[in-house]
């Protein structure tokens, strides 16, 4: 008994803890009793205010149960405290109902509901319907729990106790609904199923049966909903058989839009429906087993009817799940394929980038060999200058009378001067002296290397450079030079070393030794 009591408050704490948000709303009592030779059963259902919850459990005015005497027996009834949420209400299952612990657990205990229910009420993701029985005196009581999964603007829970003294079904059924129309609701439409079904509601597992049905509803929508998608997504892809028709497509959007319907069909619904459809198929099968002996032949009936409507909503379960099956099977298949259209895609592009680069690469090929034509007239005009210019200055020079001169003879009227070749003897080693400086320059980085490789220059008349040079020479015309003449070993790929000798090679009208 003690061990019992310690269960029993940890599993209120853990209802309650910190991270528990409680928040009361009004909630709604739906009363159905059913009497013998009644056709029609007797339906309350008004609204619950809070203080009149303790009057509700108790059964007490006006909440009493209706008496028909003797004339018509009672056989049975329903008594539901319905309370519905908001996603902004209830943002997780973490809220319980009611606006304090007393008045949770006070139902609980008035209804004899399972003392598991506020540890599952938060923490299963979802939960099948769950039947179990035991004994209060000389009550057989059969706990039946069914919880949905909560899709965030949608959930639900129930929990129901059957008492075979009273013979009333007993419980707490407590909704969320979102804010728009395409919210999941799957009990927006329970309480008119129920009003409905009220002959049928002396049966305890009528109500779970109900929201089973309505569970089933949201898979068909869904499904149905996911292939049409697939199939506007399937259109979609296929029209796109011309290169230019694969490039206007929108990949982004397309696979956004499959990611989307994928999530929505690949949640947990489909093992919920399976796992609740097994658990209710056995639950019907063993309701004898869960009742009194006097109650079996007052249910049976009721029990039948209701095997016959859950193989209808089970065969409509199983089409619904084979068509998300296959719905996601193509979905997989789509994915690929559009993976497939992005690569060729990229690969298009990537060809198209490599083209543009060989172009480019053509150009600039094009470019250089201009800027070389370009660069060889530059210095062929280079030279033409620095073989003129000198002269030019000095006859600029030597065009005083210092070395012309005019005379009286009308037959020769200009007389050279005797000193004339002074002026040749000046200019030319002036221009030689002009162009040498000139080929230093231009082959100063040539030179260095050559110099801080140890090798002494005698003579560079080549008009490419020495890596150029080396690269084109012949190899016929080397010749053996003694190792002990270089002071270092340049790092020259043509040269192979046989011996105590080393094979160079000459140059154009050159030798680097």
């Amino acid at each position: 008994m003690m061990a019992a009591l310690t269960v029993n408050n940890i599993l209120r704490r853990e209802a309650y803890d910190g991270r528990t948000t409680r928040v009361h709303q009004e909630s709604k009592s739906l009363e159905i009793y059913c009497f013998e030779d009644v056709e029609q059963p007797t339906v309350n259902v008004v609204d619950l205010l809070a203080p009149q919850l303790a009057q509700w459990l108790q059964l007490q005015a006006p909440f009493a149960r209706p008496d028909m005497g003797t004339e018509h027996p009672f056989k049975g009834g329903l008594r539901l405290i319905v309370q519905q949420w908001t996603s902004i209400d209830l943002p997780d299952r973490t809220v319980v109902p009611f606006e304090s612990e007393q008045a949770y657990h006070g139902m609980i205990d008035a209804l004899h509901l399972p003392r598991e229910y506020p540890y599952l009420f938060r923490h299963c993701t979802y939960l099948a319907p769950r039947v179990s029985t035991r004994r209060e005196g000389a009550a057989t009581l059969t706990s039946i729990m069914f919880q949905g999964i909560n899709f965030n603007t949608s959930f639900t829970t129930l929990a129901l106790c059957y008492n075979s003294e009273t013979k009333i079904t007993s419980g707490f059924l407590g909704y969320m609904c979102g804010t728009s129309a395409s919210d999941r609701v799957p009990t927006q439409g329970i309480l008119p199923s129920i009003l409905v079904s009220a002959a049928q509601a002396l049966h305890p597992l009528t109500v779970p049966l109900l929201l089973f049905h309505n569970f089933v509803g949201i898979l068909g929508g869904e499904a149905r909903t996911q292939d049409y998608e697939q199939f506007e997504l399937s259109r979609e892809i296929n029209n796109a058989i011309l290169p230019q028709m694969i490039d206007a497509l929108d990949f982004p959007g397309i696979h956004r839009r499959l990611i989307k319907a994928h999530n929505s069909l690949a949640n947990l619904m489909a093992p919920f429906i399976r796992d609740s459809s097994i658990a209710l198929s056995n639950a019907l099968d063993e309701m004898p087993n869960f009742v009194s002996a006097e109650d079996v032949p007052r249910l049976d009936g009721t029990t039948k009817a209701l095997k016959q409507c859950f193989e209808q909503m089970n065969l409509r379960s199983m089409g619904f799940l084979q068509l998300r099956e296959k719905t996601l099977s193509r979905m997989n298949i789509q994915l690929k394929v559009l993976f497939n259209l992005i690569q060729q895609r990229d690969n298009k592009r990537n060809h198209d980038l490599a083209t543009i680069s060989s172009e480019m690469a053509k150009q600039s090929t094009t470019i250089i060999e201009s800027t070389k034509r370009d660069s060889e007239a530059m210095k062929a005009i280079a030279i033409l200058t620095m073989l003129f210019l000198p002269g030019t200055a000095i006859a600029a020079i030597f065009s005083m009378q210092l070395f012309f001169s005019t005379s009286n003879d009308a037959k020769i009227p200009i007389v050279i001067n005797p000193s004339f070749w002074v002026y040749w003897a000046v200019t030319i080693p002036l221009t030689l002296v002009v162009l040498l400086i000139w080929f230093i320059w231009i082959r100063r980085d040539d030179l260095k290397a050559i110099w801080l490789n140890g090798v002494k220059v005698r003579a560079l008349w080549s008009w490419k450079s020495a890596a150029t040079a080396t690269a084109t020479a012949s190899p016929n015309t080397a010749q053996n030079v003694d190792l002990q003449s270089l002071p270092s070993l340049p790092n020259n790929p043509d040269a192979s070393v046989s011996g105590t000798t080393i094979q160079t090679t000459r140059h154009e009208g050159s030798v680097v030794r």
